[in-house]
């Protein structure tokens, strides 16, 4: 399953009628990230898909961001294979459009193909982030690992034949 630990200096830097309003935290996890869906832009770092529930944690009416000590949350992977995770969080920040951002958040442990466990400054909602290469590029990749292979094979055929020639020459 996944989990968020609370820092103790959560509610530290709030004013006396902040913590006063303060009635409950709100935790709620979803199976998938229908809701926090963004339109993808072409780019050349690949393409990118959310491999953990969605977990957040909320003070209603109360914005808390860049917190002195991070919370700390805990995802198994949905997908087990994937290698190039991110942690990130759900960014609201006026001026942009909302999306997934790593900044402030970073992967704190790894257990590969089980578990990672991510830090983050903010209190919002939370994803474990896999970004994978489109399949053209890895059709190139692999045009390329054949074509390296071939010309290896090919050099080691004449450094084989050099030597033979050198040996029965001399």
């Amino acid at each position: 399953m996944a989990s968020i630990s609370l820092p103790r200096s959560l509610l530290k830097h709030l004013k006396d009628e902040e913590r006063a309003c303060i009635s409950r935290i709100t935790f709620f996890s979803m199976r998938d990230d229908k809701l926090y869906r963004v339109k993808q832009k072409s780019n050349t770092q690949g393409n990118t898909k959310i491999n953990s529930y969605v977990l957040a944690a909320n003070v209603p009416n109360v914005p808390i961001k860049k917190l002195d000590e991070p919370l700390n949350i805990t995802f198994n992977l949905i997908n087990q294979n994937a290698s190039n995770l991110k942690c990130v969080y759900w960014d609201e920040s006026p001026g942009l459009s909302p999306r997934w951002s790593p900044n402030g958040c970073k992967v704190s442990k790894y257990v590969p193909g089980k578990q990672i466990i991510c830090s983050c400054n903010y209190l919002t909602s939370f994803a474990v982030m896999d970004v994978y290469q489109n399949e053209g590029e890895k059709e190139n990749v692999n045009d390329l690992s054949i074509i390296s292979n071939t010309g290896c094979g090919i050099s080691f055929v004449f450094l084989v034949l050099t030597i033979i020639i050198h040996v029965c020459f001399r």
